[in-house]
């Protein structure tokens, strides 16, 4: 019951994502962002996503709810990363970026269970 909410959870948090990118991509396109602006939106579709990821498994687990959107803010960034490294064909950032993309997905999925 409880991986299948996580499962549901990331799917919605997935889907919020490609919505959101996408709206970069226009903005990018339409406005010629510079790209301390783009990494600075990106990493908000990641904490808005997470948060989403871990409001939704919040609202269906009902308990623990902050562990639960943890989970799911830490899935979304592991699922994250390993697309990531098939599609560079290895890491593409630094160790410390990683850690604080890490960071940005717990604590968005955390505060997203916390508030379901």
């Amino acid at each position: 019951m409880k991986g299948k909410s996580l499962l549901k959870a990331l799917t919605g948090a997935y889907f919020l994502t490609l919505i959101l990118l996408a709206v970069v991509a226009f903005l990018l396109f339409r406005f010629d962002l510079g790209e301390k602006t783009v990494g600075a939106c990106i990493t908000a579709v990641y904490i808005l996503s997470c948060f989403f990821g871990g409001y939704l498994v919040g609202r269906r687990v009902r308990q623990r709810k902050f562990f639960w959107g943890a989970a799911a803010g830490i899935s979304y960034f592991l699922l994250l990363t390993a697309v990531s490294c098939i599609i560079e064909r290895g890491i593409a950032i630094n160790f410390l970026q990683m850690m604080f993309s890490l960071l940005f997905c717990t604590v968005g999925g955390m505060l997203g269970g916390m508030l379901a």
